[in-house]
């Protein structure tokens, strides 16, 4: 499969899983027992983490000699955690999740683009078109 494929899969995947979990992210925090003010406080803390987990895991990534390991295990990381949503219940429960899955999901879309600037540079395919699909 040439580079701008495997792209355009991974950025479909990578937008398909977070565009159905976030719209429906409050209902199930909801239904795992949490009140407004808990449903509103767990998606803050996550918020908060992505914050300073995305440029904690561009420095970790500078540092590792394959960036597409760390990229497989942000993946895997994030994919476990989110199924802890539909698992687990309660506040301290979710919060912790919710905790895990942003600190994991949070270099996801950045190390992707990274890779794909660099496909880009070495094979010179059109990244705003692949990037869109």
């Amino acid at each position: 499969m040439n580079p701008p494929r495997r792209f355009a899969l991974l950025f479909g995947a990578q937008f398909l899983g977070f565009g159905a979990m976030l719209p429906f992210l409050p209902a199930i925090l909801a239904e795992g027992g949490l009140t407004p003010e808990q449903v509103g406080t767990v998606l803050a803390a996550g918020a908060m983490v992505r914050l300073v987990a995305g440029p904690l895991s561009g420095r970790l990534a500078d540092q590792v000699a394959d960036m597409r390991r760390l990229l497989a295990l942000a993946c895997l990381l994030a994919a476990t955690a989110a199924a802890g949503f539909g698992l687990l219940a309660g506040f301290a429960l979710l919060l912790a999740v919710q905790l895990l899955h942003s600190a994991a999901a949070a270099p996801i879309i950045p190390l992707s683009d990274s890779q794909a600037a660099g496909a880009v540079r070495a094979g010179g395919f059109d990244y705003a078109r692949v990037r869109a699909w």
